[in-house]
């Protein structure tokens, strides 16, 4: 008896922490005045429509960011043969942002790697190759976004 009593205290009293979990959006107090872009066209213009998404026009703090993107596509396996199966591609982008308020100047890297198969046909390797940069820009997209609400919301 005294043993279900003293679990279900026990139970309560860690059931009822306090932990709130953060919700992103609220967080997001800044806007993007200017993106500027070098690099890969198609990786920039996901990773900006996604950023401005995000974005609130009526926010505390303005910022513009300068996004360099590079992609890198390398072979990661060969069969029997010397025929390539498999591809690796990485992208890396370099965010440096600047908030208007403070005129300071920060900067940041992120970079991500996935393979993909080669197939017999070109076409169907072009389409894996482009599903798969669509899929990473928008990890690098998300993942940029939440670098700058930590960054933003730390100063």
């Amino acid at each position: 008896m005294k043993k279900s009593i003293l679990f279900i205290i026990f139970l309560i009293l860690l059931s009822s922490c306090g932990f709130k979990v953060v919700n992103q959006a609220e967080l997001s107090n800044f806007n993007i005045l200017e993106i500027s872009t070098n690099g890969d066209n198609k990786i920039n213009y996901i990773i900006k429509n996604d950023l401005l998404q995000n974005s609130k026009d009526n926010a505390l703090k303005s910022i513009n960011l300068n996004l360099n993107t590079s992609k890198t596509r390398s072979i990661k396996e060969k069969n029997i043969n010397n025929v390539i199966t498999k591809y690796e591609l990485k992208i890396d982008v370099t965010v440096k942002f600047s908030i208007l308020e403070n005129d300071e100047n920060y900067k940041f890297k992120k970079s991500k790697v996935a393979d993909y198969n080669a197939t017999s046909k070109y076409s169907v390797t072009i389409k894996n190759e482009k599903k798969l940069i669509d899929i990473l820009s928008a990890d690098l997209a998300e993942e940029i976004f939440e670098e700058l609400l930590m960054r933003i919301n730390a100063i």
